[in-house]
């Protein structure tokens, strides 16, 4: 969109763009996460509960509802309809991830959202492939290079989301033992302050 810009500066605004987002995201799950981990009980709070399931309804669910939109603009266009599908897949994906977060218990939610968007990922080139040659849009595998860019980007995304499904129960297990010896840190110092 920057048209003003050269394409290694698009780029560059691009991946900065990203990096917001990263930031964004990380700091919502280390605030919910530092948040429990103050309260130093393991009983049921919904609060804590409700924050959790939507930052990863935010963060997951999001890129999921964004496939779900390219999935079925492909089916909306197979079976020629005149109504607009796609937005309605988006909303209806998005909040699907939502409930179905509601009920997955803490340790298994990173897995399976992140899971699914693999899944939804590595399957959208072959769909486009297969949806493209049904409608006569190009003659052969040569010719899907023009419309495969996208994909290219969205495998880019699945690999990212190999390496954190592989990893996030460490990155999790690191992340908590850093904030519980912060604030094993900052209890002292308080404690000192309020002695006379």
């Amino acid at each position: 969109m920057a048209t003003f810009a050269q394409p290694l500066l698009r780029l560059a605004l691009f991946f900065s763009g990203l990096l917001g987002c990263v930031m964004v995201a990380s700091g919502l799950l280390l605030w919910s996460l530092k948040r429990q981990l103050q309260t130093k009980t393991e009983k049921f709070h919904v609060g804590h509960y409700l924050v959790q399931r939507l930052n990863i309804s935010a963060i997951a669910g999001l890129p999921i509802a964004v496939l779900g939109y390219f999935y079925a603009n492909r089916i909306g266009l197979l079976i020629q309809s005149s109504q607009n599908y796609e937005v309605m897949s988006f909303f209806i994906i998005w909040l699907s991830i939502f409930g179905m977060s509601l009920c997955i218990k803490k340790q298994y939610l990173w897995k399976i959202n992140l899971g699914i968007f693999i899944a939804l990922a590595f399957c959208l080139p072959v769909f486009n492939f297969l949806f493209l040659l049904q409608q006569n849009l190009i003659p052969n595998f040569t010719g899907f290079w023009r419309f495969f860019k996208l994909d290219l980007f969205i495998l880019i995304f699945g690999l990212f989301a190999i390496f954190l499904y592989r990893n996030i129960t460490p990155i999790q297990h690191k992340a908590q033992s850093r904030i519980r010896t912060k604030l094993k840190i900052v209890e002292p110092e308080h404690k000192k302050e309020s002695c006379p």
